[in-house]
């Protein structure tokens, strides 16, 4: 019955949180209310098949993590209307983004450049292998449950990382445009879109992908509420677009995944469900069993890639840089239910219970002035919706895994801010201006 009881309190927070957000469907107290709530409803279709009965802990856990983090953000969201008021708010300044067709086509020979260096890169350190699907699977399966070492150059992870930051930019500038209605360069700009995408996924990841497109839907959304206003609402064939986007995205998950090597026999309901709500099982799983509220090392598995790029640095090598994440993976009943626990299983791993609180707080305050400032952007390629756009994915996966610390407390995450810069000054600052015959 808790589960039930769950569910209800969840939906109760997402209205509470259209209400006081006025319809502000991409506020992070909304989103991240939803995505828990889908993620309940999918535990429930398979509450019988999982053998799911709700305990009082994990009830808690879900409960009021959510609740804490909605509060929060509300706090903070309520503090900036009385700081700045809602005028701030209206900066109906969009204009063409106009990007130089040499500079269009360098991207685009970069993206290629980099593409083909991968491909390279993976046939020379998996030759004994026949398709390309099965090198990719062996990469991921090495780099992500072994301790060995893949020999791919780290220039090549370095323009990996810049290719997939120009994803987010590429698509801001290819929906500004839209919204302004200017087309010149439009299918350039799509190329370079479709390339960051292709790279993102030559690993075997479709995380950097699926961060770019949803990306894509939170900028979007910033961008049209800062041209047409914040009291006009989103017109309902977009909602309606992006629904049906997030539904193809989920449909065609499986066959990616088959595709990048990941071959599944289950059928796709099981599949889309073991993504979307067996992390609720999972949670109630490992909340039962007995074992210290502390790892050895602190912060493990919240804060494993800095734990990571400190070992690292220091020369720990063996300790720290393979030092993997504790994620075993559960079956019930013969399904595979995967390994991942929610965002608050690593809380509960490192800190006990009071980790909870305290690392939701951070995330609540962090997220929410983001996004704060991101609706009142003004300049043309904004970092602000940039940062938001990237941490959104974060807010809407916490259902799934611990996105946010694993992202934002990460070496990359500075990379990725150093390059929004560089390409943003490369886009619209530097100019070749023919002289006059």
């Amino acid at each position: 019955m808790l589960i039930y009881l769950l569910l209800i309190l969840l939906i109760f927070q997402v209205l509470f949180c259209f209400v006081v957000f006025k319809k502000d469907l991409l506020s992070p107290a909304f989103v991240f209310s939803l995505s828990f709530s889908i993620s309940v409803i999918c535990a429930i279709i398979y509450k019988s098949r999982w053998d799911l009965d709700l305990h009082l802990n994990t009830f808690m856990v879900l409960l009021f993590g959510v609740v804490e983090y909605v509060i929060f953000t509300t706090a903070i969201h309520l503090l900036y209307l009385w700081r700045y008021g809602l005028k701030a708010q209206y900066n109906n300044d969009l204009k063409p983004l106009v990007v130089e067709r040499w500079k269009l086509l360098s991207f685009i020979l970069l993206e290629i450049f980099v593409i083909l260096w991968t491909i390279k890169s993976l046939l020379q350190n998996f030759n004994g292998f026949h398709t390309l699907s099965e090198i990719i699977f062996q990469y991921q399966y090495l780099t992500k449950f072994t301790e060995e070492s893949v020999d791919i150059s780290s220039n090549l992870y370095l323009m990996r990382d810049f290719v997939h930051a120009s994803g987010f930019v590429w698509i801001y500038i290819l929906i500004n445009n839209i919204l302004v209605k200017y087309k010149k360069g439009f299918i350039l700009i799509a190329i370079n879109v479709l390339l960051c995408l292709i790279s993102d996924v030559i690993l075997g990841g479709r995380g950097g992908a699926i961060q770019i497109l949803f990306g894509g839907i939170v900028i979007f959304y910033l961008l049209w509420k800062r041209r047409f206003g914040w009291e006009s609402n989103i017109k309902f064939k977009h909602i309606l677009g992006a629904i049906v986007f997030v539904g193809i995205l989920m449909l065609s998950f499986q066959y990616l995944g088959n595709l990048l090597g990941r071959n599944s026999t289950v059928t796709l309901a099981d599949y889309i469900a073991k993504y979307l709500g067996a992390q609720i099982k999972n949670l109630d799983l490992f909340l039962q069993e007995t074992r210290d509220n502390s790892s050895n090392l602190w912060g493990s598995q919240t804060f494993i890639y800095v734990i990571r790029f400190l070992g690292e640095s220091v020369g720990i090598i063996d300790s720290y840089y393979f030092y993997q994440l504790d994620l075993p993976f559960r079956y019930v009943n013969g399904f595979s239910l995967g390994n991942v626990y929610t965002t608050f299983y690593p809380y509960i791993y490192d800190f006990g219970y009071s980790g909870v609180f305290y690392l939701v707080l951070v995330m609540a305050i962090i997220t929410q002035i983001i996004y704060e400032r991101a609706k009142r952007a003004k300049k043309t390629i904004d970092i602000k919706v940039l940062l938001y756009s990237f941490l959104f994915y974060s807010i809407v996966f916490s259902f799934f895994s611990n996105k946010f610390y694993e992202r934002v407390f990460n070496i990359s995450f500075i990379k990725l801010l150093i390059f929004w810069y560089i390409i943003r000054f490369v886009l619209l600052k530097i100019k070749i201006r023919r002289e006059k015959e």
